[in-house]
Order: C-alpha cells, then sequence, then structure tokens
C-alpha cells in the first residue's frame, strides 16, 4: 500500500513560533515524520513537505520506505502526489485564521487570507486538502495538530480517522507543550492502526457545483486576483469564483495565493 504524508510545519511537536531557529524547525518536523514512517514500514511512503517553499525535511534522514516531495512551485501544493497514494496523513496541521488558541493559525497564508469560504462555510487548509484528496477518491485516514485545530476538524472527517493532540494552545504563539518523545509514539501507533482500516474510511469531498469566497488582506492582492479570468471582485478586498470541478477551484485558489505573494513585488518596488 502506498501512503501520502503531508507535512505542515504549525501543528508539529514542540515548534510555537515562525521565528524558531531553523534548524530546530527542520529537526522537529523531520523527527515528526519519521515517527508516522516507523509505523508504517511494510508500506511505500510520499512525503511531501508542505510547509513554506517545501525545503524543509532533512532527506537523508528519512528510511528507505519513503520518497520525498520537497521544493516548488507544484500543481497540487501541499497536497502533491495524492493521485498516486491510496490514503492519506494530515501531519502537523494548525488551525483555520482566527480559530482561538491555535498556534500560529492562519488559512495557507495570512498576508493574503483573512476568510475563506466554500459553499458559504468557513473552512481551513486541512478541510481544503481532504477534499482534494476526496476529489482523487483517496481518504484521509489520520491527522496531527494543536487540540484546537483537532477539536474543529475531527466532527467533519470520517468516524474512523486517526487524531493525535501534539501541544495544547494557549495562544498565537504560545503553547503547552506535550513531551516530543511520547507525541511520535502516538504518531506512530495511530499510523499502525489507520492504515489497518483504511479500506472502512471514506474519501470526503462535498457535492458540485462549488463557490470559494476569499477576504483578503489587502487591495492590492484583490487588484491582481480581479484579473483572473472567472472571478469577480465583489468589494475591495473581497473576491469569489465558481467552478464544478473541484481540482480547478483548487488550481485557481493556489493561483490568487501566489499572486499574494507577487503582490510583494509592487509593495517594494511600486512598478
Amino acid at each position: 500500500m502506498k501512503i501520502l504524508i503531508s507535512i505542515d510545519y504549525e501543528g508539529g511537536s514542540g515548534v510555537v513560533h515562525w521565528k524558531e531557529p531553523s534548524e530546530f524547525q527542520r529537526r522537529m518536523m523531520t523527527e515528526d515524520v519519521i515517527a508516522i514512517a516507523s509505523g508504517l514500514k511494510e508500506h511505500t511512503l510520499i512525503i511531501t513537505d508542505a510547509h513554506a517553499g517545501g525545503r524543509n525535511i532533512l532527506p537523508d534522514l528519512l528510511p528507505e520506505h519513503c520518497e520525498l516531495i520537497r521544493g516548488g512551485p507544484r500543481p497540487l501544493g501541499m497536497m502533491e502526489g495524492v493521485e498516486l497514494v491510496d490514503g492519506v496523513i494530515l501531519a502537523s496541521y494548525h488551525g483555520g485564521i482566527g480559530l482561538q488558541s491555535s498556534v500560529m493559525d492562519h488559512t495557507f497564508s495570512s498576508r493574503t487570507i483573512q476568510e475563506l469560504l466554500l459553499n458559504g462555510k468557513i473552512v481551513n487548509e486541512g478541510l481544503i486538502n481532504t477534499y482534494l484528496a476526496g476529489y482523487f477518491k483517496k481518504p484521509v485516514i489520520m491527522v496531527s495538530g494543536d487540540d484546537s485545530f483537532i477539536r474543529s476538524i475531527q466532527e467533519q472527517l470520517d468516524p474512523g480517522c486517526e487524531f493525535v493532540v501534539t501541544k495544547y494552545g494557549i495562544s498565537r504563539f504560545s503553547a503547552r507543550i506535550r513531551p516530543p518523545g511520547v507525541v511520535r509514539k502516538e504518531l506512530k501507533e495511530c499510523a499502525q492502526k489507520a492504515v489497518v482500516k483504511i479500506d472502512r474510511i471514506k474519501p470526503i469531498l462535498p457535492p458540485p457545483p462549488y463557490q470559494i469566497k476569499i477576504r483578503l488582506a489587502d487591495t492590492l492582492i484583490a487588484d491582481l486576483i480581479e484579473l483572473i479570468p472567472g472571478v469577480s471582485r465583489t468589494s475591495g478586498v473581497e473576491i469569489e469564483f465558481n467552478d464544478p470541478d473541484f481540482l480547478r477551484i483548487y488550481k485557481s485558489l493556489r493561483l490568487c495565493l501566489n499572486l499574494g505573494i507577487a503582490a510583494n513585488y509592487y509593495r517594494e518596488y511600486g512598478d
């Protein structure tokens, strides 16, 4: 069996800030994913480095049954490789922007997105990525992250999905940290339990059509995004688009995020 591990940073063991020492960030992410991999030794794993530029996991420390997707850009972003596997693990994920006491809460990019709605419902990147897996008929079998995030997503996934709480959020940049060794033991054990029941866990995807509404961080980003064919600008900082195909919705959302990054050019150079 082949499993995708999409691993982010913010919901991982021990970390509470984006300005932690880079060596510490990379080590914590790597050791968390190795713990999951240790519970899946009989399976082939694709690990997608899903944080920032995707150059965080230390490749030379990974077990031999793991392949690593790193760098970017990628058509499917945090979920690159999902079409190749039998099931998905979302590791070290975090709450969407505005979720109280979720460590480093944001939705894809706090510099770009202030609110993201799918068919009128506020969603986070964990849910969006779960739906992309569902588009390819792949179940999300396990999720890890801080306690606020886990509570926010648990009832929206299949009852058979396994969950691991890595820390207890206090504020955006503070948490009561669970011992990483204990967390990693649970990551290993839950991965083992999840893969055994993979055939009983259902992929999740809401029925079409789909409408995305985004409240953006500023008008400059909206100025750029409204140039996309099919996008409607509904206010100074709000845009929306519709499509019956979720993969196109996902790729359009990724384009919006990249234009949010491109906005930095105009902020710096002004032309």
